[in-house]
């Protein structure tokens, strides 16, 4: 894995490129924080390689939402406790 700001990625393509070829990624700074991972795909597993991308933000959404709830100790909830917070928040749209 290799860090590039911004600013060298837009002027030096092809470096990060090679970069891919050698490391797989690229993760991408701005200001010194990262924001953009570059991957290196293969075109014939394109279409695996998007979903598996995806399913694993997927996954890292899921365990931010279950730390969330962990936190706020909604994880406890029985199903009638969730009933009534459902109906609660429909009460509140209307």
């Amino acid at each position: 894995m290799q860090f590039m700001s911004i600013r060298e990625f837009r002027a030096g393509t092809a470096a990060a490129r090679k970069s891919l070829d050698r490391n797989e990624e690229v993760i991408l700074t701005a200001n010194g924080q990262p924001f953009a991972c570059v991957v290196a795909i293969d075109p014939a597993s394109f279409d695996q390689d998007l979903a598996a991308l995806r399913q694993a933000r997927a996954h890292v959404a899921l365990r931010k939402c279950w730390a969330s709830a962990v936190e706020a100790g909604t994880n406890r909830l029985n199903s009638t406790e969730i009933d009534a917070e459902i109906r609660a928040a429909r009460q509140e749209r209307t």
